[in-house]
């Protein structure tokens, strides 16, 4: 969703991914979130 492979892109929807991922322990996700100030 981020980058609107295949699917219609969509911040919003890229976050919320994100955001699940980095709850299950993705560093990278995590680290995607951080640097957006983004509270996971």
């Amino acid at each position: 969703y981020q980058e609107g492979r295949g699917v219609k892109k969509s911040s919003s929807k890229a976050i919320m991914w994100y955001k699940k991922a980095a709850k299950n322990g993705d560093k990278d996700a995590q680290n995607f979130l951080k640097s957006y100030g983004i509270k996971y």
